[in-house]
């Protein structure tokens, strides 16, 4: 699939599965099987079985740490017309002011200005794609993210983002 691993994609098979259960126990599967370690809780929609809101979870941080955080609690919202959107991640304990904002660092402001991450670019998600997928491409943002706050250098590659509102360069009005 290129910016998740395959083992956590959508493939034919899961799509078979997706289409005689429903997509939700295939994403839960997914979580079980390859993010135990995070101990994902979800938060469900009231009286709907068929979907979540949200999965909250911790990630360790390399040391030292973010801000004095050896573990971290993140939050990723499930949109309501999720998978045809792409799920936010949130840094809910600690949480992120929205003075901390840094394009440098790959994070959006959301509609309300609360600071989520840029796991990847919405133009680039696909319905094959899953929240398994999120959550670990979230685990290494978080560890970038502590070490960018260390050296002031986003670590690895990372696509260009507009410095005054973090979409795709070519892609912002600003």
């Amino acid at each position: 699939m290129g910016r998740f691993p395959d083992e956590v994609c959508m493939n034919a098979e899961r799509w078979r599965q997706a289409r005689s259960e429903r997509r939700l126990s295939v994403e839960m599967d997914l979580i079980e099987t390859w993010c135990p370690a995070l101990r994902p809780v979800y938060f469900r929609a009231p009286h709907d079985d068929d979907r979540i809101d949200g999965i909250r979870y911790r990630v360790p941080v390399d040391p030292p740490g973010l801000h004095g955080h050896e573990t971290v609690t993140l939050e990723l919202v499930v949109p309501e017309h999720y998978p045809s959107e792409v799920p936010r991640i949130y840094l809910h304990t600690p949480a992120l002011p929205s003075s901390a904002f840094d394009a440098k660092a790959h994070m959006y402001r959301d509609s309300e200005d609360k600071l989520h991450m840029c796991i990847l670019f919405p133009e680039d998600w696909t319905e094959d794609y899953t929240l398994a997928g999120m959550m670990i491409r979230s685990v290494l943002w978080v560890n970038k993210y502590a070490e960018f706050l260390r050296t002031g250098t986003w670590p690895g590659r990372g696509q260009e983002h507009c410095t005054v509102c973090g979409k795709k360069s070519g892609a912002c009005i600003c």
